[in-house]
């Protein structure tokens, strides 16, 4: 320990750094998908390689001295599956950082709410009654604070078409 730091010190972590689950999540991902970009790799080796004389070299090996040469395919084959294992183990992980940067960016930018009024509930909500509010039983209760005249001429001038009829 440094001389000015005390055993209850400690440093604290950033607060955009991924979160565990995150992380284990992330290890998964790339981990899996190199497996299958392996197998991808070796399959696509596998079925362009040939393993066996083609029907050609057959027919000639009926022919005294004649002998097919079929190369090994395992050096191919695993050259394949290192390739694609490391192809798509870049690729996932790429992403997952992408991911995780616009996860902790999200985080540290998150959208602030507005708050909401208890006393308004929006149109079509169910009060604590458990009635559903209407348009017009939320009218009344914006006009409960009002004047009498003030919420009746309100009403009145809603009601009223704005077509004259001279």
């Amino acid at each position: 320990m440094s001389a000015g730091m005390t055993p209850t010190e400690f440093t604290p972590e950033h607060p955009n750094l991924p979160r565990r689950g995150a992380l284990g999540l992330m290890f998964a991902a790339i981990a899996l998908s190199g497996s299958l970009g392996g197998l991808i790799g070796y399959s696509l080796v596998a079925t362009t390689c040939p393993d066996t004389p083609t029907r050609a070299e057959q027919l000639l090996q009926q022919i005294r001295g004649f002998h097919a040469h079929v190369p090994s395919c395992a050096l191919k084959e695993l050259g394949g599956a290192v390739l694609g294992t490391i192809l798509a183990a870049i690729g996932a992980a790429t992403i997952a950082v992408l991911v995780l940067r616009a996860q902790s960016e999200w985080r540290g930018h998150a959208p602030r709410r507005a708050p909401e009024r208890a006393s308004e509930p929006e149109p079509g909500r169910v009060d604590r009654s458990g009635q559903t509010d209407s348009a017009e039983r939320l009218r009344e209760r914006h006009s409960r604070g009002r004047p009498a005249s003030i919420a009746v001429s309100r009403r009145k001038s809603r009601n009223q078409s704005p077509v004259s009829t001279s």
